[in-house]
Order: structure tokens, then C-alpha cells, then sequence
């Protein structure tokens, strides 16, 4: 599988070449059923309905609707210096405040002496006010509202950086355009060795967050000529319409597999998105035309807000790749750097094509494999556990695609995987025509909440194994006899 991944994002870099970047130093109910749900999932996980509640719009209108103003980019206030302004819409003054806390009482643990219980029930016992719908979808227009495409993901990086630092964090990019964060919250900081690289001065490995921040699109070939960079049928590129910047397009002859002459010459090197509209809130669903995965890399920097806003006590990385959707480039060049330390878990955040058994609006999904592997059971147990203190989720196999948990498994690291349901995935709406994807409002939050309960659960995971083994002992405990010993027949 090494070798499929290797030859995937080489393959991919071949083709489209990534422009030099500066190097910037990188420091390297039933137990039984329960038991079988756990080690052997089924692709048929599916949540009870639930009630979704009245949807809050936005700025107090009916419907929100922000068309794809691409030259958004060029005076987002992530990307204006010398702003005290932060991305997230908070001074730094306002932002320090947020860091406030208060003595709270002894935990309640329910009899529990294992770290990973005493995790979850600081989980749930925590009384902070987590993020704000209201808050959550303005970072997410934010966000969305950025122009990327696979190898022109720039915007998107600018903002992750700018918002990390407003945070008070310390981004770093390597040498290929990704983005790592890493957050160290107390006690671990008192317990890390400042002559060794950051990132292996704890004694806890990190639980890394990791989401890429292209989405399928176009570049300009020079000319009228247009290639497509991502995986779609090609029975929707005929007459569709592209948006290059200001400029809009249409396809008016398919002449490859990816390949297409458009109505007008475009700027060699420019790139576009589907013509759909860039954000809109409509009942309690987001549609965007970048949902995959962009809307992951909102969640990992809401989560990181909130760890910081509540000064959680965990070793929490967030990663941020390129060029996912062209054969995992960034994610490759990230796992084989040995910059993320092999002890430590890596969760795989994506929207993921919803499926009979994973609908959207049942809440995220614990995602148990993807269309080339299975991930790691104890990665599925320690999230389906902090999500039961945190919000209501499915654990599914989402087989729609392959993922970069499958990535990182090839180089040898322990994986897990969150998503959300997606509908219209990679802008393939009804009747084969470009439309916006769209998710669940409800299952964002959710989704943001199980991320924060995973973080202050993180401390107790190297206990998982045993825990694991104690419900298996229980179980046989139950048994109506123990088993006699047989003579030896052989």
C-alpha cells in the first residue's frame, strides 16, 4: 500500500509540478454487541433521528446568499498587514480575555480511576459556553468564501495562518506549503525537554487533526484551453459554466479526459471553480461550492479556538495539506518527512459522500475506514467514547472515496477519521450538473463539539487498550461456565 501512495502523489507531482517555496525550518447496552460493534463495524451504522431544532440564520435574514466573489481574496483581512484585527473577528486584547478561567470543583468521575474515563468526564463536566452557532458560521464563511483549487491553495494557508496566530499559536509551513499548528496545553508544557524539537519534547504524543485545503477545480492552459484538477464524470463539464476570478466561462467542447476549450481565453495559470454559489445558508444547511475539504480545515481551527478559549490540558496538532484531490501530495510529503512523531494518532477530518447508512443531519460520523482501508479499532473506540459525553454520532464505513488517513497508514502510523455527511460531493448535483455541496448545520457543531471532547479525553488514550481488554474480560465474566480443559488429542 506504500508503494500504491507513493506512486499516487508522484505521479500527481509530475504532472503538476508545485511552484518553490522558501524552505522554513520543521522540527522534525449489550457488552457482546457492543464488543463486535467496536472490533468488527458494519457499513450499517445508522443514528437515530435527531431533532435538529430551530436553524438560526445568519445576520437575521431568511436567506443567506454569497455569490462567488473570488477577488474576496484580495482584501480579506487575513491577508492585510499590519491589522491587529484578527481573523476570527477578535483584537488581541479581546482574544486574551477569552483565556479566562475559574477553580473548579473535584470531578466526579462515576467511580472511574482510568485516565481515559476521567478524560471524558471532564468532557462533559465542563460548564464552558462552547462556540457559538453565530460564531461557527462566520469563520465558516470565512473560509469558504477563499478561491482554492488543487496546487493554488494560497488564500486558504494565509487565512489558517493568521487566524493560529491571532490564537497566540505558532504556525509553521515546510517546504511543500503545509501548514502545521501545534497546541500544548499545561501540564504538558511543564513536562517538555526545551533541547529536544518540538513535538517530541512530551511525554504524550500529539492527537494530530489533519485536513487538506484544496477542493476539485480548474487552471487555465493559455488560451481557451482548461484543464480539470480533481476526480469528477466527465459527463459534467458540457456547457458548464467556470469562474476564473471576475471572469466567467463556459465549456463549449470536451477535447480529453480533463481537458475542455472554454468560450473565451483565459490567463495561463489562472485557476477557477464551478460557477455555484460560494456560501448560502438555507434550511439549517450550508451549501458552498468548496465544502470538501475546506469546511474541515473550519472545524480544526474552531477546535483549536476552543482548546485555547478553555485552556484544555492536551497535546493537540492541526495539519493542513495540499493538493489532496490530485493524489495526496501534501499529505505524502508530510507523513515521509517524519515531522508528525510515529506515536502519535491521526485523525483524518473530511466530508465524505453521505451514503444509505450515514445521512445527513444524524450527526458526524465515526468513520471506520475508507474505500482502500480500515482504520485503527482503538482510533474508532476512543472517538466513539468521547462522543457519548459530547453529541450524538454515527460510526460508519464511508467507502465513497479514499482519504489521507489512508495516507498516513501507508507510512506507518496509527489512524482515525471524522467527517460529515456531504451531499452533491465534488459539486455533482441531480441530472450531472455542477450544483453547490451542502451539509448539515447541526452536524457542524457536532462535529466541532466531538473534536474539543476528543481533545480533553486525549490524555487517557494510551489507556484505551486496557480498557478495551477489561470490557472483553467482563464479557466473559458473563459467560455460564468457563471453559474445562480438553485432553490433548494431537
Amino acid at each position: 500500500m506504500l508503494g500504491v501512495v507513493r506512486h499516487l502523489a508522484d505521479r500527481a507531482r509530475e504532472q503538476n509540478p508545485l511552484a518553490t517555496h522558501d524552505d522554513v525550518g520543521l522540527e522534525p447496552a449489550d457488552a457482546v454487541g457492543e464488543l463486535l460493534d467496536v472490533m468488527v463495524p458494519a457499513p450499517f451504522a445508522v443514528a437515530d433521528d435527531v431533532n435538529a431544532g430551530e436553524f438560526l440564520q445568519a445576520d437575521g435574514k431568511d436567506h443567506v446568499l454569497v455569490h462567488a466573489r473570488f477577488e474576496l481574496a484580495g482584501f480579506h483581512p487575513a491577508f492585510l498587514a499590519g491589522k491587529e484585527q484578527g481573523a476570527d473577528g477578535l483584537g488581541a486584547g479581546q482574544a486574551a480575555n477569552h483565556l479566562g478561567g475559574e477553580q473548579r470543583e473535584p470531578l466526579q468521575t462515576g467511580g472511574h480511576t482510568d485516565p481515559f474515563f476521567v478524560g471524558l468526564h471532564r468532557a462533559a463536566d465542563y460548564s464552558g459556553d462552547p462556540m457559538e452557532r453565530k460564531e461557527l458560521l462566520h469563520l465558516a464563511r470565512q473560509v469558504l468564501t477563499i478561491p482554492t483549487a488543487p496546487y493554488h491553495e494560497h488564500g486558504v494557508q494565509r487565512f489558517v495562518i493568521a487566524h493560529c496566530r491571532q490564537l497566540g499559536l505558532q504556525p509553521r509551513m515546510d517546504r511543500w506549503g503545509n501548514v502545521i499548528v501545534r497546541y500544548v496545553g499545561a501540564p504538558f508544557r511543564a513536562r517538555s525537554v526545551r533541547s529536544r524539537p518540538e513535538g517530541r519534547s512530551h511525554r504524550t504524543p500529539p492527537l494530530v487533526l489533519v485536513a487538506h485545503m484544496d477542493h476539485p477545480g480548474f487552471e487555465s492552459l493559455g488560451g481557451d484551453r482548461v484543464e480539470f484538477l480533481g476526480g469528477v464524470p466527465p459527463e459534467l463539464f458540457p456547457r458548464a459554466r467556470i469562474r476564473f476570478g471576475h471572469q466567467t466561462v463556459r465549456v463549449v467542447r470536451v477535447t480529453g479526459r480533463k481537458e475542455m476549450r472554454v468560450s473565451a481565453p483565459v490567463p495561463r495559470g489562472t485557476f477557477g471553480m464551478w460557477d455555484v454559489p460560494a456560501f448560502r445558508l438555507r434550511d439549517g444547511k450550508l451549501h458552498a461550492c468548496a465544502i470538501d475539504d475546506v469546511l474541515s480545515v473550519v472545524v480544526i481551527l474552531a477546535t483549536l479556538s476552543e482548546v485555547v478559549r478553555q485552556r484544555v490540558a492536551t497535546h493537540l496538532w492541526g495539519v493542513f495539506t495540499r493538493a489532496e484531490e490530485v493524489g495526496f501530495n501534501g499529505a505524502v510529503e508530510v507523513a515521509r518527512s517524519g515531522v508528525v512523531p510515529k506515536a502519535a494518532l491521526v485523525i483524518s477530518m473530511e466530508m465524505s459522500k453521505q451514503r444509505p447508512w450515514a445521512r445527513i443531519g444524524h450527526g458526524p460520523v465515526i468513520r471506520v475506514g475508507d474505500r482502500m482501508t480500515m482504520f485503527d479499532p482503538a482510533a474508532a473506540w476512543f472517538l466513539e467514547r468521547a462522543a457519548r459525553d459530547a453529541v450524538k454520532a454515527q460510526r460508519a464505513l464511508m467507502d465513497g472515496g479514499t482519504c489521507e488517513a489512508t495516507t498516513f497508514a501507508g507510512f506507518g502510523y496509527r489512524v482515525g477519521g471524522l467527517c460529515l455527511p456531504l451531499g452533491n460531493y465534488h459539486n455533482i448535483g441531480r441530472g450531472m450538473k455542477p450544483r453547490a455541496e451542502y451539509v448539515s448545520v447541526s452536524d457542524l457543531e457536532g462535529l466541532v463539539k466531538l473534536t474539543v471532547a476528543a481533545a480533553r479525553a486525549w490524555r487517557g488514550f494510551s489507556r484505551v487498550g486496557q480498557t478495551l481488554r477489561k470490557v472483553v474480560l467482563d464479557i466473559r465474566c458473563r459467560a455460564p461456565r468457563k471453559l474445562q480443559r480438553c485432553p490433548n488429542l494431537v
